[in-house]
């Protein structure tokens, strides 16, 4: 009815109401000349509002003016100023009399769902998964898997989105259309009123037509709409559809990791944004186990944040390393971009810009660039914090391109580079991290002085 879980054939009743509007107007012109009553009578013959077939809502709301109206076109006398100011009211008033659908999000529901359904990994998939499983370091994802928990997680969010809708949204549709159902009786009643004022031979006639109109009973007409949507809500297509690790033994568990850019983009924020630990730190080696029992044990957004402020040092770096080595690069590799890292000493300002704009994609271009600052300082905070010589940038390197050839090109982006402006920084003005604050800070590189121009903070 609303969404396509279900449909009828209320676009039909709408188009027979727009057309039973125009006769409505055609009649209110009855009252313009009394001498046209032939004309009239083979007006009210051929429109369709006579021949509106008998449908639960229409019928009751119409059926008191039909009545009146062919009894009406009896009266030569009419009140003309009034009944043109009712003709004026009408084009709002009965706008739209059924309550709207929901198709899109229906139909992403059953699309999605297929989707699913499609893409979960079958018995021939076995051996790409023991592949995948003895590799001896961590790599991408199989595309099957990839392609599985991203559509359930896509599944997922269409189904949470259509049953907010559901549970948000319809109730406050409904009310409002229940008050236009009683704002048309309104009409009605006034119309119906005002006829009467001008006329003792339809008094009695309006008064039945009036009584008839009060008596339409608009949670009647709605109620069975309000019953749809709780079927509807109840339907199959609304519930999540459980995502199964068949790269750890078929668990059912969450969808966190490998679900593309933009997701793995906001995890990293995520994991880096939880309150720094100096518990003691150990090299973690890449290994999908803890990413998967993360998944496991974060069924809900809520287990994220809470297992996350749990985690010491060493899970949550490994957690990152995993993000970010399980998914697709962050950043792009093309000819351009090899030729570029061939450089020695890192790249001068004037070719930054044209590595950014080969290996940032542009549409998420400033929060990749924010996502690096921030890596960067992550990094070099951890590294300096338990003694260590690793160099960030080669870490960053690592994450963001799945190679650490390109740290240079990182470091000279981080050293040069103003975010803010999308601009190099002044010559003689670099970033550098500042060990005794443990935070980054832009100097004149002559002077040691801070540079004070509009720069963005990693």
């Amino acid at each position: 009815m609303f969404g396509a879980v279900h449909d009828d054939n209320r676009p039909e009743e709408s188009i027979m109401m727009r057309e039973s509007l125009k006769d409505i107007d055609y009649y209110s012109r009855i009252q313009l000349d009394e001498k046209h009553l032939g004309e009239l009578k083979a007006l009210r013959d051929s429109s369709n509002l006579l021949r509106l077939p008998n449908l639960s809502m229409l019928s009751s709301l119409t059926e008191p003016l039909i009545d009146y109206f062919n009894q009406e076109i009896t009266v030569w006398e009419r009140a003309t100023a009034v009944m043109g100011s009712l003709k004026r009211e009408m084009s709002q008033l009965f706008s739209s009399m059924d309550p709207p659908r929901n198709p899109q999000r229906s139909k992403s529901c059953a699309r999605n769902a297929r989707t699913v359904i499609e893409l979960s990994p079958g018995a021939d998939a076995s051996d790409i998964f023991d592949a995948w499983r003895k590799k001896e370091v961590l790599s991408i994802l199989p595309t099957i898997d990839l392609n599985y928990r991203r559509a359930v997680h896509k599944q997922n969010q269409a189904a949470t989105q259509a049953s907010a809708w559901y549970a948000d949204d319809m109730p406050i549709i409904l009310e409002r259309h229940q008050q236009h159902i009683e704002d048309i009786k309104s009409f009605a009643g006034k119309m119906m009123d005002c006829s009467r004022e001008t006329s003792v031979e339809l008094s009695a006639a309006a008064s039945t037509a009036i009584h008839a109109n009060k008596e339409i009973d608009s949670v009647r007409i709605i109620s069975p709409h309000h019953e749809q949507v709780e079927v509807e809500m109840r339907d199959s297509i609304l519930e999540p559809i459980k995502y199964r690790n068949y790269l750890n033994g078929g668990q059912v568990s969450r969808p966190i990791f490998g679900l593309g850019a933009e997701e793995t983009s906001l995890l990293i924020t995520q994991i880096i944004g939880v309150p720094r630990s100096s518990q003691p730190y150990v090299t973690v080696m890449r290994s999908a186990e803890m990413a998967f029992r993360f998944e496991r044990k974060s069924m809900k957004e809520s287990d994220v944040t809470r297992r996350l402020q749990s985690l010491d040092t060493q899970s949550k770096n490994y957690l990152l390393i995993n993000a970010m080595g399980m998914d697709e690069p962050l950043l792009r590799v093309d000819s351009i971009v090899k030729e570029l890292a061939q450089s020695k000493g890192g790249l001068p300002r004037t070719k930054i810009k044209p590595f950014l704009e080969r290996a940032f994609p542009s549409h998420r271009r400033q929060s990749t660039m924010v996502l690096l600052f921030r890596l960067v300082e992550y990094w070099k905070w951890t590294f300096q914090l338990h003694n260590l010589t690793q160099d960030a940038f080669e870490m960053v390197s690592g994450l963001l391109f799945h190679s650490r050839e390109y740290s240079e090109l990182l470091a000279s982006v981080w050293r040069k580079w103003d975010p803010t402006c999308d601009q190099p920084l002044p010559d003689g003005v670099e970033r550098q991290w500042n060990r005794k604050s443990r935070s980054p800070e832009v100097v004149w590189m002559k002077t040691g002085w801070l540079y004070t121009g509009n720069v963005a903070k990693s």
